[in-house]
């Protein structure tokens, strides 16, 4: 686990600059708003870490497929979502849900922890 710590803290800032825009991206499913911009980020976000990317359009919002072929025999399945809930009551947010800002060591924006905050990790 060492190497995985030394390897996160080489690369905190860029891992930051390249999370932040996504956490600022909207991206309500509920209320369509900002999911195909952000289905563009996220491909992008996933092809710039060497992840052979495709979009699938689906019935509801599409879905970002990625694929690393690798050498061992077993595959290994991460899944996660790029929608967000609706932030209101915006009353309750010291910040605006949609501008990522960093208090304490923490990250507060919508979606930072379920689950943009999560599968960017995955992706990184």
């Amino acid at each position: 686990m060492e190497k995985v710590y030394e390897y996160i803290d080489q690369n905190k800032e860029t891992f930051l600059e390249e999370l932040m825009p996504f956490l600022a991206q909207p991206s309500i499913s509920t209320q369509k708003v900002g999911i195909k911009d952000c289905t563009i980020l996220l491909k992008h976000l996933m092809e710039e870490a060497g992840i052979k990317t495709e979009v699938m359009q689906t019935k509801g919002h599409p879905v970002v497929f990625g694929q690393i072929e690798g050498a061992s025999p077993y595959t290994l399945l991460v899944y996660g979502h790029y929608d967000v809930q609706p932030p209101e009551p915006l009353k309750e947010w010291e910040s605006d849900p949609f501008q990522p800002e960093i208090r304490d060591g923490r990250i507060y924006a919508r979606g930072s922890a379920d689950n943009k905050g999560q599968l960017y990790a995955h992706i990184a």
